[in-house]
């Protein structure tokens, strides 16, 4: 990783395998192994010898950005992790509130039935009102997908949470700071990145290469959620992410880099100011984009939208893919399994307990899933409960994406980091796309 943004010429890749139960008294690293593969070149691969399959899709333009913000003032926080924190000894984490993108695409709520299951159902009983709202909610995507179904224009006030990560220290040169701005994937939230977060600002890499670091909350999963709760509708538009993304990229994140405490409530920038970041980018930034799962996908149609924002990117497993590819039962899977989970327990001992009943869980970190569970749950009068909300998801955007790959600008660095070389098992599933 390199100074100027981690994408230049060779890179380091830590490739880290569970070898017995994590000490947590310990320095993390003498748990686990570690093989580092060092100058791992960038690769390039030559255009197919035989023609694609002709697409399906044709790509939508994202709804232009309102051009001013709602006076509606946003709500006092209602997670119980808001306030500034110690993140590690030198850097300091403070959570930021800010608008969404207006108007949305996402349609408002309404649309299906209430989404609510009762409590004290056998599993049984829960799996049946699942498949029901699965099928509801499949058709209503399809229907949207489709063009059969059209909504009103969607002017909610929305809002984002992002923490902010900055070294204590104070910038000794004027030099365009390294920015990283992180987007997580479909069910997690802004501080799964942590234990990656730790291990990377270690390195001596890390502490020379990084200015700052924000970490956004999508408008349905975690502390954004709890605010937009009233808001949030039947279906979630994956292109409204990227639209977030180019929001605080555009109009809220601030011009400089400064060690100072910012106020909880960003305050948006000039129009010329957003003006001049969308013609020539940041003067005092260097913007590294990383995003993993549905965050790579947004994160690639922000840089398609507007590439003069982004310095480089880094698209980790990223669901993308084409129209005509045999899928799998990825999206679907998730979606009914989203609407028969568990969302409350006792207390977070509990959760983190009940989550390694699965064995998808089992397979993390215990450092990252102790961040799921502290901070994937918030506390109220019957206990802890999951902020998230994901069960309608439409992913349509994914195959948009990759018609429009092409498109990308090339000056722009890229690293696209995939867990399998597996066609079958890259590609979900979806009714529509």
């Amino acid at each position: 990783m390199t100074p100027s943004g981690f994408c230049g010429a060779p890179m380091v890749l830590v490739v880290i395998s569970p070898v017995r139960q994590l000490n947590r008294n310990r320095p993390w690293h003498r748990g686990w192994l570690m093989r580092v593969t060092r100058r791992l070149p960038t690769m390039h691969y030559p255009p197919p010898t035989s023609p694609a399959p002709r697409g399906t899709t044709i790509p939508r333009t994202l709804t232009p950005l309102a051009n001013k913000q709602s006076s509606i003032p946003p709500p006092p926080a209602l997670s119980n992790n808001n306030a500034s924190r110690a993140f590690l000894p030198g850097w300091t984490c403070t959570p930021h509130v800010f608008q969404a993108a207006a108007p949305r695409e996402s349609p408002p709520p309404g649309h299906s039935s209430r989404l609510a299951t009762p409590a004290g159902l056998s599993k049984v009983e829960r799996q049946a009102i699942a498949d029901a709202k699965f099928e509801e909610i499949s058709q209503l995507r399809s229907d949207i997908a489709l063009g059969y179904k059209s909504f009103p224009v969607n002017d909610a006030t929305m809002w984002m949470v992002a923490n902010r990560y900055v070294p204590n220290r104070h910038r000794t040169n004027n030099s365009p700071g390294v920015t990283v701005m992180l987007s997580h994937a479909t069910g997690f939230h802004k501080e799964i990145w942590e234990t990656t977060l730790r291990y990377l600002l270690s390195t001596p890499q890390g502490q020379v290469s990084i200015d700052e670091i924000w970490a956004l909350d999508a408008v349905n999963h975690g502390d954004s959620a709890l605010l937009n709760k009233e808001n949030l509708g039947e279906i979630f538009e994956w292109s409204d992410h990227a639209r977030d993304i180019l929001n605080f990229l555009g109009n809220y994140l601030p011009d400089r880099i400064e060690n100072n405490q910012l106020v909880r409530n960003l305050e948006r920038v000039p129009d010329q100011t957003t003006q001049s970041r969308l013609k020539s980018g940041f003067p005092h930034r260097k913007i590294v984009g990383i995003g993993h799962s549905f965050g790579g996908c947004t994160l690639a149609r922000a840089v398609l939208d507007s590439p003069s924002l982004f310095s480089s990117i880094i698209l980790l497993d990223p669901v993308i893919y084409p129209s005509y590819a045999l899928r799998g039962p990825g999206i679907d899977a998730l979606t009914r399994g989203a609407l028969i989970r568990r969302e409350q327990w006792p207390d977070r001992e509990s959760a983190q307990g009940g989550f390694l009943n699965s064995p998808f869980f089992q397979a993390w970190h215990p450092d990252v899933l102790a961040d799921y569970a502290q901070y994937g749950t918030n506390q109220d009068e019957q206990g802890v409960r999951l902020k998230s909300v994901t069960f309608g998801e439409n992913a349509r955007l994914p195959c948009e994406v990759w018609e429009m790959l092409p498109t990308l600008d090339e000056r722009i660095p890229l690293r696209w980091i995939m867990d399998s070389t597996s066609a079958h098992a890259l590609v979900p599933s979806s009714r529509a796309c």
